[in-house]
């Protein structure tokens, strides 16, 4: 058996020395000579300084770093004023900040009402990660292989397809249409059994990674993310959007567009999200990381935050009293007489229980 030369720890937390002077609660990164700094903007933390050792974080001395991957939240220093909810970035002096740079860090679980604030965060990668083990469940695939009605039902109304094709990874094929292609036709996939709920204190991470070429300038539509009862109709005819009433949070692109758009939704009561730093949806050959984050902020609001390919571009709170169990939902429709085609890398769901 082969041994490990290395050290490993799961705690979660790692010993360090630090090449500056640090206090508790200050974002860090490595430096070239595994030492530890302070982040600054846009910087992508290893952790935050959880305890001082020897030397009472002065540079040279070691400190025990809470890692950004540990189960659990995060004790930060605020730069400014933040409100509950909030997903902050790394700032200057290894604060954190409600300022948009680069990635966001996590998620404000109490306000900051001035500089110098201690506030807990819940990181998102927490929330990402795969191995949630016991403390939520999870719902992935990379489609190595697809039959309908196992994780995934095929919702194909018009004969068209869902088959796994080459491609490293692997790769999924929604194709609308059969040989006789007409304006409407649609192919979605959707988790068999409706298991995601917006519930206080559960939070879902939700991603997907897909990429299409328009068979005609601008005519697909696509839909992305959670939805109650999807069925066929979850992309209305006419480039008209999502269903008009469901439980979720959805991307979507409509026939005559170019950029993806998001809604919220609760019933007939919808919300479509202003979205900003919106790159361009992906052309031939390419895809993108389609991310919906939700976590309850109250027993009857939450907060749902959309990224593509990991910067935020918008978020919207809304009441969830009376939601209904949501479906996973990837899914294209012809926006005219030409056979549009979505291709999923993979989907990814997770759920505190």
């Amino acid at each position: 058996m082969t041994q490990l030369s290395a050290s490993f720890n799961d705690t979660g937390y790692r010993a360090f020395i630090t090449s500056e002077a640090v206090l508790v609660g200050q974002l860090v990164k490595l430096n070239s000579d595994g030492e530890l700094e302070l982040c600054g903007p846009g910087d992508s933390p290893l952790g935050s300084v959880a305890a001082l050792g020897a030397g009472h974080g002065v540079a040279g001395s070691p400190v025990t770093v809470a890692l950004l991957n540990k189960p659990g939240s995060l004790v930060v220093i605020a730069a400014g004023a933040i409100t509950l909810g909030a997903p902050v970035y790394a700032a200057a002096s290894g604060r954190v900040s409600s300022s948009s740079t680069g990635r966001a860090v996590g998620l404000a679980l109490i306000a900051a009402v001035t500089a110098g604030d201690q506030i807990e965060i819940l990181p998102l990668e927490s929330l990402s990660a795969v191995s949630g083990g016991l403390a939520s469940f999870t719902l992935f695939s990379d489609f190595f292989h697809y039959t309908s009605t196992e994780d995934f039902t095929s919702i194909l109304t018009d004969s068209g397809t869902a088959t796994v094709s080459d491609g490293a990874g692997g790769l999924l094929d929604l194709v609308p249409s059969d040989g006789s292609v007409a304006d409407n036709d649609e192919a979605y996939i959707k988790s068999t059994a409706e298991v995601f709920l917006f519930a206080q204190n559960k939070p879902i991470s939700f991603a997907a990674k897909v990429g299409w070429t328009e068979a005609n300038t601008d005519d697909a539509n696509v839909i992305v993310g959670l939805m109650s009862g999807a069925a066929a109709n979850a992309l209305q005819d006419g480039g008209g959007g999502p269903a008009a009433n469901f439980s979720g949070a959805v991307f979507f692109k409509v026939d005559g567009g170019t950029t993806w758009r998001a809604m919220v939704s609760l019933g007939a009561t919808q919300a479509e999200v202003t979205l900003s730093n919106i790159p361009a949806a992906p052309g031939a050959g390419n895809s993108q990381k389609l991310e919906i984050i939700w976590f309850s902020t109250s027993s009857t609001s939450g907060t749902a935050y959309f990224y593509i390919d990991g910067i935020l571009v918008g978020s919207q709170a809304f009441t969830y009293t009376g939601a209904t169990e949501m479906n996973v939902i990837v899914g294209v429709k012809n926006g005219s007489a030409n056979n549009e085609s979505l291709e999923v890398d993979y989907v990814f769901c997770s759920q505190v229980r």
